[in-house]
């Protein structure tokens, strides 16, 4: 498994996922994608993640806020699948995340999820199963088997 983090080079590969959803604003708040990383690893996938955080620290930055989204937007379009694991509290509201969200809701190539606990996520459910007529995910375990059946043969089962 290849793990690429903001300002890595992208590699273009079929086999690949970014991890998208709120990243921390302050380092007293723990990023979600460690813990996604570590199930992609023990659940042997042998791809490419793209992992939204600068390797040496996993919040966002206001001074490198500008380079962080540039990447982020090259390596969510090179994607062959986008992983939405938004776990909506105060701390990590997901602003951005709605409207990624949002953009890539035509092209369909993304698997959506979420704890019970996520606030606010009403209207990403009603869409995902309105547009693409599926049913989020409550864990983030079964989100990341989600995205590696996907790669696998395309099904969202």
């Amino acid at each position: 498994m290849k793990v690429v983090y903001t300002g890595e080079k992208i590699i273009n590969n079929e086999n690949s996922c970014f991890l998208a959803g709120p990243t921390p604003r302050t380092s007293s708040v723990a990023s979600w994608r460690n813990k996604a990383i570590s199930l992609f690893s023990k659940l042997g996938f042998n791809g490419t993640l793209y992992v939204p955080e600068f390797r040496e620290k996993s919040y966002y930055d206001v001074d490198t806020g500008i380079k962080e989204m540039k990447w982020d937007q090259e390596a969510l379009e090179s994607s062959k699948v986008v992983m939405f694991w938004i776990p909506r509290n105060p701390d990590m509201l997901g602003l951005s995340t709605n409207v990624e969200f949002g953009y890539l809701l035509s092209k369909g190539n993304f698997i959506y999820g979420r704890p019970n606990t996520a606030f606010r996520c009403e209207f990403l459910d009603f869409l995902y199963k309105d547009k693409l007529g599926k049913d989020y995910c409550d864990t983030l375990e079964n989100t990341v088997k989600s995205v590696i059946n996907y790669l696998k043969d395309g099904s969202y089962e």
